[in-house]
């Protein structure tokens, strides 16, 4: 595997070996096609140590697969300067709102928000409401 660095040996379920066993962590620079560009991000998976095959041998559990997701969408709203996920999440946080009210309070879709801290990548418009909002309270007190 190119550019990849073992980060920890793991108890995992092995989908070429059919077994239980240690498996390696891994942590490499990976690229994937976002919103018709590349974009370089950190993708993390594990590898068998046993199976050496054609089809290679690493792989991500459900969970880390869609981690790589999100840090690969991050990495696009860093290089166009949208909030990334999580700082969207410290958004609200900051005021004690759940993603509903959020959304509501915004006047989104009562999801849009929790879209927007797991998959969905946001747009100007709405990065730039979201960013108001995080630089002035009284909006959020006055509920718009």
């Amino acid at each position: 595997m190119e550019h990849s660095d073992i980060n920890e040996a793991v108890v995992q379920d092995c989908p070429f070996c059919r077994k239980e066993h240690i498996v390696s962590q891994y942590v490499k620079n990976a690229s994937l096609e976002i919103k018709g560009e590349f974009i370089e991000y950190i993708e993390k998976g594990f590898m068998c140590p046993i199976t050496q095959s054609d089809d290679g041998n690493s792989w991500a559990s459900g969970k880390t697969f869609f981690e790589n997701l999100l840090r690969a969408r991050d990495a696009y709203r860093i290089k166009h300067s949208l909030l990334t996920s999580s700082e969207i999440v410290e958004i609200r946080k900051k005021y004690g709102l759940s993603q509903k009210e959020l959304s509501n309070l915004l006047g989104w879709g009562d999801v849009t928000v929790a879209r927007y801290e797991t998959k969905l990548i946001q747009d100007e418009t709405s990065d730039n409401l979201l960013r108001m909002v995080a630089s002035n309270p009284s909006l959020v007190l006055d509920g718009f």
